[in-house]
């Protein structure tokens, strides 16, 4: 048996927000320390918003200032 699936999500969705900070975070390391590792999840929940995970890199990232240009972009 194969079985196939797929979640859709439209824009300014709490799901592809979160993705969207996760993936500025693992940017913004790489593009300043290319051997950063990080394993990042980000949550939302009303006007709260969790950052989770681990970071091994020699770049500390500003989290305020990469949520806020996503927010910006959206």
């Amino acid at each position: 048996m194969h079985i196939i699936t797929c979640e859709q999500v439209s824009n300014g969705h709490p799901d592809k927000i979160c993705d969207q900070i996760a993936d500025a975070i693992v940017t913004d390391c790489l593009r300043r320390d290319r051997n950063s590792r990080v394993a990042i999840e980000v949550l939302i929940k009303d006007n709260h918003i969790i950052i989770a995970g681990e970071l091994t890199s020699s770049h500390k990232p500003d989290y305020a200032e990469l949520v806020d240009q996503v927010f910006t972009r959206i």
